[in-house]
């Protein structure tokens, strides 16, 4: 019996006593019914000498209901709350709960709307925090939840609360269609299990990505999987490990799963539960309560599927190389051997680090003896050099400034960079297709990927830079966003010429592609990112293909901009020599915060752009060159070509632009790659803001070129020291690996 600390003050008093109000009638209505206590959504008892306790046993009354004795007793308890279990009784029938955990009123109201439409209208709604919202099913067959958050069913061996105070509102459960109390249960629509999984995916659909929980995963994207094997670790290398893997805002599955291998390898000991208790402190829901709980529960049901060889598993596709002297399995350490030559003569083995993960999660016996090659401190990446970004761009009065102001204004963690370029790359989309430069026949297209830890603020620019668009009615500028092939992109191309993709987990998608068993699909995503990033002055010409059923796509003047986000770690494994070799690097500007963790704020207002943004934006989009319709305004033409607003250049800008060349030519020829489009990215910069400025008859002013410049030196002065610094040891590594594959066959041959 596990006893809870005294409930707040507020719990209990002045609170209504629900069981009383609400318990029987809820028994009558052919509801199972659970008494719950104050301030908590957890089942318990009240003892008259140690206050409320937790009820353990609560799940046996699905098939044994309350009596209405029992339901007598628990209405006599101070505060007592009303839940309600979930799932069907052995032969008859009971309720399930879909819960849709969205704080977006307008995606909220969508993922209910397809529920309804799937499964039928019911009358049973339950508002605790809104917009979050649980709505009531019939069920007569025992299934256990659907875990897909944001929206979770709850199923058999779960309850929810219907009528108690809620612990973050302080206020009472809301049934917003009709009382829970005055509808009988067998009144409820009846599901099926197939039938509600299929509505929910559904409604995920309407769930935008940065409202979905990042998933536990490998840095090739595939969920880590349970090892049976090498369950047992060190203290040492738990730690070590755990400090590799990231934890931003995991759901409380993966959360768990790591808690039982951690529990597990280190068989609950004191140095297992402050390691799972610091990793844990890195996710924004982080409760020291819960954890301890969790880390004390695993003592009553060991994990036994599940432990170091996981933990390891997963850290090493993240980077970790644990050190020559880390033991990582206590039972076999490698004490005498002398493995110098074979590590000089491995050292010239180029195989990938991924090799050995895949080695070590194979083979049950050498699960935990994953080779050593270098230190496991994490390397410390390049920082921005924040005292040199220009700052101008931030004060601008153009359309730029606006939205960057509108963007940081209504962020918690406000991050000036990532709001600057997720503009520069909307208003690319924007602007693409209808203005040209007058020189050069420059485009507006931009890629770029901003970069900073998890809960550094990504996510929020691209959510606002969403809803503007939308609300200006320029939602069809809006890619997806994440591609499985470059025939996925010229196909959205095909749609509409002219779009803006906002990626996440570019890292961990470059770490994919660059694997040796990547799909030809996959490698295909950055050839054609780099073709339609060239074209975007001509045709792009699409694949011919052998069936005549099959035609080539061809499209006049594609403007794909690609706005990414990663975090370094997920980043920098990715990177190649071969990036900078073959354009990737000079087309791709990388974007590094000016802060990893800015101090929070309080956004201002509900996050709505203003009207007179709105009307802005909205006013830009329709422009049209004098005398002449601009079909660009038009979906669906992807053959036919635009009447083009000219952007001119201003006295002493050219005098810039060969300036500019002279340095392009200079670092070239020093094989520094980065810079060979350093030229071609200010002018695309420079007239986004000339545009933005006067949309009408844009001029690029020696001013504005000279800012743009500012700009582009500084992110590829950031690139330059990022592929110095981190390519040349990513390469250096992968040799190390490569020895430490045969060093690992060696050590385990002899142990």
């Amino acid at each position: 019996m596990e006893v809870i600390p005294p409930a707040p003050d507020w719990a209990v008093a002045d609170q209504p006593n629900y069981m009383q109000a609400y318990g029987s009638r809820l028994r009558t209505q052919g509801y199972s019914i659970l008494p719950i206590m104050p301030g908590t959504k957890k089942p318990g008892r009240f003892d008259t000498n140690e206050g409320w306790v937790s009820m353990s046993d609560w799940a046996r009354y699905l098939d044994h209901p309350a009596t209405a004795w029992e339901t007598s007793t628990w209405s006599s308890w101070p505060g007592c709350g009303v839940g309600v279990l979930c799932g069907a009784p052995k032969g008859g029938e009971g309720v399930i709960l879909i819960d849709i955990d969205v704080l977006d009123h307008e995606v909220s109201s969508a993922v209910q709307s397809v529920i309804e439409q799937s499964l039928g209208k019911s009358p049973a709604i339950r508002i605790g925090k809104w917009p979050k919202a649980g709505v009531v099913y019939r069920v007569d067959e025992q299934w256990r939840k659907i875990d897909r958050k944001p929206i979770e069913v709850l199923g058999l061996g779960q309850q929810f609360l219907a009528y108690a105070t809620h612990p973050d509102t302080k206020k009472a459960y809301d049934w917003v269609l009709e009382q829970l109390v005055n509808i009988p249960l067998a009144s409820l629509p009846l599901v099926t299990e197939a039938a509600v999984r299929e509505a929910v995916e559904d409604a995920l659909e309407h769930v935008p990505d940065e409202m979905k929980p990042i998933r536990l995963a490998t840095s090739d994207g595939e969920p880590v999987q349970r090892s049976s094997a090498g369950q047992r670790g060190t203290d040492e290398a738990v730690v070590a490990a755990l400090g590799f893997i990231p934890n931003p805002e995991l759901s409380w599955d993966d959360w768990n799963r790591i808690g039982m291998a951690a529990w597990a390898a280190t068989e609950g000991s004191q140095a297992g539960f402050a390691a799972f208790d610091e990793w844990s402190q890195q996710s924004v829901r982080y409760d020291a309560r819960e954890t301890l709980s969790r880390w004390r529960h695993y003592r009553t049901s060991p994990p036994t599927q599940i432990g170091a060889g996981t933990l390891y598993e997963l850290a090493g596709r993240h980077g970790w190389v644990p050190a020559a002297e880390v033991a990582l399995n206590p039972s076999k350490r490698p004490e005498g051997v002398d493995i110098s030559v074979l590590m000089e003569r491995g050292a010239r083995v180029a195989e990938p680090a991924t090799v050995v993960a895949i080695a070590a999660a194979t083979q049950p016996e050498r699960a935990p003896m994953l080779p050593a090659a270098a230190p496991a401190e994490a390397r410390s990446i390049p920082k921005a050099d924040a005292a040199a970004f220009p700052r101008e761009w931030l004060e601008t009065t153009s359309l730029v400034g606006d939205i960057v102001r509108y963007v940081l204004s209504t962020s918690i963690r406000p991050q000036p960079t990532f709001a600057l370029f997720n503009a520069l790359c909307a208003l690319g989309a924007v602007y693409g297709r209808r203005y040209r430069s007058k020189w050069f026949d420059t485009r507006c297209n931009m890629m770029c990927v901003v970069i900073a830890g998890p809960g550094g603020g990504k996510d929020h620019s691209r959510k606002a830079i969403k809803r503007l668009m939308t609300d200006a009615g320029l939602a069809h500028l809006i890619a997806g966003d994440s591609y499985t092939s470059g025939v996925a992109i010229i196909k959205v191309l095909a749609e509409f010429p002219s779009r803006v993709a906002h990626m996440d987990e570019m890292g961990l998608f470059l770490q994919s592609i660059a694997m040796k068993n990547a799909s030809p699909h996959q490698r295909g995503v950055i050839k054609t990112l780099l073709e339609v990033f060239s074209s975007s002055g001509g045709t792009f010409h699409g694949q011919e293909y052998a069936s005549s059923e099959q035609d080539r796509i061809d499209i006049i003047n594609p403007n794909f901009n690609l706005f990414g986000s990663t975090t370094p770690k997920s980043l920098v494994p990715a990177m190649s020599r071969s990036m900078a070799d073959n354009g990737t690097m000079s087309r791709l500007l990388l974007v590094p915060s000016l802060d990893d963790y800015p101090e929070p704020q309080a956004p201002s207002g509900d996050g709505a752009p203003s009207a007179e943004l709105i009307a802005k934006l909205s006013t830009s989009w329709h422009i049209q060159p004098v005398g002449a319709g601009n079909i660009a305004n038009q979906q669906n033409i992807k053959e036919s070509r635009q009447t083009l607003i000219d952007v001119i250049w201003a006295d002493g800008v050219m005098e810039q632009y060969k300036a500019l060349e002279d340095v392009v030519t200079e670092r070239g020829r020093a094989e520094r790659y980065v810079w060979t489009r350093c030229a071609e990215l200010t002018i695309k910069i420079a007239m986004i803001e000339a545009i933005a400025l006067n949309p009408v008859q844009p001029v690029i002013t020696p001013a504005i070129f000279a800012m743009a410049w500012r700009l582009v030196r500084w992110c590829l002065d950031y690139s330059e020291r990022l592929m110095s610094e981190e390519v040349a040891e990513n390469e250096t590594e992968a040799n190390q690996r490569g020895a430490a594959i045969i060093t690992a066959m060696l050590v385990v041959t002899l142990a």
